[in-house]
């Protein structure tokens, strides 16, 4: 690979938001499933039916509960992999839309939780519908795609801000209340067609996403056990380790004058920030919310996004 293409892939994985990051490890996992197997396939046919077959049933999540205790880690690889193409590039694609609605208003600590539990519990549902529903009961089934997670982003961005827009190629804008309401419309539509129990995973991400908002504010957040556990995984395996600092030492008048600028300049920022505040919430007040320009809205989707991370 071309070294600066591959440097501008590094910078976007590591400068990106937790969405990038999402699509990129849904992007390598399909590449290199697909791509292996393909590349196996050059040398013999039978042999990368068996390999990729082998390899989709490592991945993808059980109904039998019997075989998931023995494939534990199914309940989040299946949640990274994709039967084919579209299957791939229709969930990204949302994810990326709704995604990045959730961020102007969530930080990244929240986002992924929502991600991860909603596939968590998409892949419950689908294993609780084939073991009590009478419908599936000579029915057996796995379960792969992020579907039921991203549906978890939609819903969780529907129900946070359901009256923002977005422009639909030949529609216009809509508001995205009216398109989560119709994905899932659809999902029970299709309940009777060949991927029900798809569809109940795919139920069951929107209902979480709708769940962790209402909770959410309601005063209960969601993602604090979980960003415990990340953070505790991370400490563990010395991935926040830092270099060690060089300690300077100053002199008492060195210190004082120090910390009086250091205090002056942070109340002149703050106070700045305050009124650059002020004048856009009254221009809300006077004129609406859309005579707003791009950059003040951007300046007050940041200053709430930290207000919340505080």
């Amino acid at each position: 690979m071309n070294q600066s293409i591959w440097q501008e892939l590094k910078y976007r994985y590591q400068n990106g938001g937790m969405i990038t990051r999402l699509i990129f490890i849904n992007l390598i996992v399909f590449v290199a499933y697909y791509g292996g197997v393909s590349i196996i396939w050059l040398f013999d046919n039978a042999f990368s039916d068996m390999i990729a077959g082998k390899l989709m049933s490592f991945i993808s999540l059980p109904e039998d509960p019997a075989t998931l205790v023995t494939r534990p880690w199914t309940f989040f690889t299946y949640m990274f992999m994709h039967s084919g193409l579209w299957h791939i590039l229709f969930n990204l694609l949302v994810l990326y839309w709704f995604g990045s609605i959730l961020t102007n208003y969530l930080s990244d600590r929240k986002v992924l939780p929502i991600y991860i539990y909603g596939g968590l519990f998409s892949g419950l549902l689908f294993i609780a519908a084939y073991n009590f529903l009478p419908t599936f009961a000579s029915v057996n089934g796995t379960l792969i795609g992020a579907s039921g997670a991203v549906l978890a982003i939609v819903f969780a961005a529907a129900t946070l801000v359901p009256d923002h827009s977005i422009h639909l190629l030949f529609v216009g804008a809509v508001r995205i209340k009216y398109i989560a309401l119709i994905i899932l419309l659809l999902q029970f539509i299709n309940l009777k067609g060949g991927n029900a129990g798809g569809n109940f995973a795919h139920i069951g991400g929107a209902l979480f996403g709708f769940l962790f908002i209402k909770q959410l504010q309601n005063g209960r957040d969601w993602s604090i056990g979980f960003n415990w556990a990340v953070d505790k995984l991370s400490n563990l395996l010395n991935f926040n380790r830092k270099a060690p600092r060089i300690k300077i030492v100053y002199s008492d008048k060195e210190k004082a004058s120090r910390k009086w600028v250091r205090k002056s300049k942070n109340k002149a920022e703050q106070t700045s920030r305050q009124d650059q505040i002020d004048q856009i919430l009254d221009k809300i007040n006077q004129s609406g919310y859309e005579s707003l320009s791009k950059e003040e809205k951007d300046f007050l989707f940041r200053a709430s996004r930290e207000v919340k991370d505080e």
